[in-house]
């Protein structure tokens, strides 16, 4: 266990081993949350995050996305509301 006081030793980021952390929550005062919602743990960012490579989920809830690139789907797909093409949509059957 690691305690110091609030003005006292500052430890840097080199300064300090890898290893797991207790099952608890944790709150940041940068925004970031790490704890739970129910039985699943849980990430919350109060803010922006930038992915820099792939996310992959099982679910994923978005309420507003912009896609600035290529979307693709590769199972069956549902949308459960109005979808509107501000331009042209292309389908392709197969690969």
């Amino acid at each position: 266990d690691i305690y110091l006081r609030k003005n006292g030793l500052t430890l840097k980021a080199n300064q300090i081993i890898g290893g797991d952390f207790i099952n608890q929550e944790f709150i940041f005062n940068s925004n970031l949350y790490i704890g739970y919602k129910g039985d699943n743990h849980r990430l919350q960012v109060n803010g922006f995050i930038d992915v820099a490579r792939k996310i992959t989920t099982e679910e994923l809830e978005a309420c507003e996305t912009i896609i600035n690139g290529i979307a693709e789907f590769n199972k069956s797909t549902f949308f459960n509301h109005n979808v509107v093409f501000n331009d042209d949509l292309t389908i392709k059957i197969g690969r």
